[in-house]
């Protein structure tokens, strides 16, 4: 238990998605406090990590800007996932004209792939291609225009919202790796070396051992989502391949499960609305899927040889 919680914690402080999942996850199970199967206990030291964590990532803006004497230009991810789609460059069509938004300048651009929007450079790019003061203001406006973009079209984004999460939850793997560092970063010398060899490498050429290894995740990952399906119709309806060979799981196996599912949903939903769709972001947690369909396979089948061992 204390190993899991300290994984958790530095999970929660390494990615702002990591906490995001985190925080729907410990609210929403919440509602089960009285349920039965409820582990108060572990459930209490996931809100702590939580809480912890939430306070220390809103620290870094002010440390930052402490120490350098600046604010942080951190990259509007939720701005840039919502430009890709219709409701933002829709909303800022009608609101340009009376509202000086800063990102007002770049809506010819729009609509625009997220990844480009946040890094190309040049004639193609946007965001990266202003300058600090620029960036800092579009950053400080994009809570704004997200708010009012979704008050707007709420069924439009809702829509897309779905999309994405549908999207990110079929798009598992580990091959996010082929990426190409623009020749205008400030890169430290002590690293220039092995980022001049990088376009050489194996990872860029296509035969590093990752690339099987996501093609490998990916099938594992859709083949335990397809079981868990049809355990869940197994359990629907147990009468299609026999009712008297077939026990339902105990409960508080059951729970286990639905969280570990729920927790990949809501893993979906976050990554692939809030911030964009990569296969590593379902690659990091499609070992679950797996757990889950073992689990519930394997409570299936002792439960129902133990039913016939009685019966016998």
């Amino acid at each position: 238990r204390r190993f899991w919680v300290v994984v958790l914690f530095a999970g929660l402080l390494f990615h702002r998605s990591f906490l995001a999942v985190a925080l729907v996850l410990v609210v929403g199970t919440a509602l089960a406090w009285r349920a039965r199967w409820f582990d108060r206990r572990g459930w209490t030291l996931a809100a702590a990590a939580t809480l912890v964590a939430a306070l220390g990532q809103a620290a870094v803006g002010p440390a930052v800007e402490r120490v350098y004497g600046a604010k942080i230009a951190s990259p509007p991810f939720v701005l840039a996932r919502m430009v890709e789609g219709s409701v933002v460059p829709a909303y800022l069509a009608d609101a340009c004209p009376t509202t000086p938004y800063s990102l007002c300048r770049l809506r010819s651009h729009l609509p625009m792939d997220h990844q480009r929007f946040l890094w190309a450079i040049g004639p193609q790019g946007a965001y990266n291609t202003l300058t600090l003061r620029d960036r800092q203001a579009i950053g400080a406006e994009a809570g704004t225009i997200i708010v009012r973009a979704v008050a707007a079209r709420p069924f439009a984004a809702v829509a897309e919202a779905l999309r994405y999460t549908g999207e990110q939850l079929v798009f598992a793997g580990m091959d996010d790796f082929t990426q190409r560092v623009p020749t205008k970063w400030r890169i430290d010398p002590a690293l220039r070396p092995a980022m001049a060899a990088y376009p050489a490498s194996g990872i860029m050429a296509g035969d590093f051992l990752l690339n099987a290894v996501s093609r490998i995740t990916l099938t594992l990952y859709l083949a335990a989502l397809a079981g868990l399906v049809a355990s869940a119709a197994v359990l629907a309806r147990p009468d299609w391949i026999g009712r008297r060979r077939v026990a339902p799981p105990h409960r508080d196996r059951l729970a286990a499960v639905a969280i570990l599912v729920t927790g990949l949903v809501v893993n979906a939903a976050v990554s692939g609305t809030l911030s964009g769709l990569q296969d590593r972001y379902a690659g990091r947690v499609a070992w679950l899927a797996s757990l889950a369909v073992a689990a519930l396979v394997a409570e299936v089948v002792t439960t129902t040889r133990r039913l016939a061992t009685r019966a016998a």
